[in-house]
């Protein structure tokens, strides 16, 4: 296919770049500006961060997949999220490390839930609302 290749590494530097925002969006707690704080969204909050995290990982991986495929003209580097575990179980101590991966996509499925539960929709959002990071900032 004509430019074939760039459009894989296009498409696999989203992907890696996706996955840093959602590693960032975890690490700077960005998310829970737009979650209401409540009892059960304060004592899920490390939870919640782990599986955002998780979830940019394993976006990240597999947009780095795709850009070493298209670097490499090796359409079999590319892969999704079955490939990306394979990649991380061949490293040193890749069990532990998809075995973390794991449980971290375990805390991205929590935290889907309560994203669904307790999302405070920007068009609605007063100032009398209390977000999970005003009353954890407090």
């Amino acid at each position: 296919m004509p430019f074939g290749q760039w459009i894989v590494g296009i498409a696999g530097l989203i992907g890696l770049g996706a996955g840093i925002y959602y590693i960032w969006k975890g690490v700077s707690h960005k998310y829970m500006e737009n979650l209401r704080a409540k009892p059960m969204t304060l004592k899920l909050q490390p939870a919640l961060t782990t599986g955002l995290v998780a979830n940019g990982a394993v976006i990240a991986i597999v947009g780095f997949l795709l850009a070493y495929a298209a670097w490499t003209l090796n359409p079999s580097e590319a892969g999704g999220l079955a490939e990306a575990f394979d990649w991380l179980r061949e490293k040193p101590y890749g069990t532990v490390l998809v075995t973390a991966l794991a449980v971290g996509l375990l805390g991205f499925s929590l935290f889907c839930f309560v994203n669904a539960v307790y999302r405070i929709v920007p068009k609605l959002k007063t100032d009398d609302m209390e977000t999970l990071a005003r009353r954890l900032a407090s």
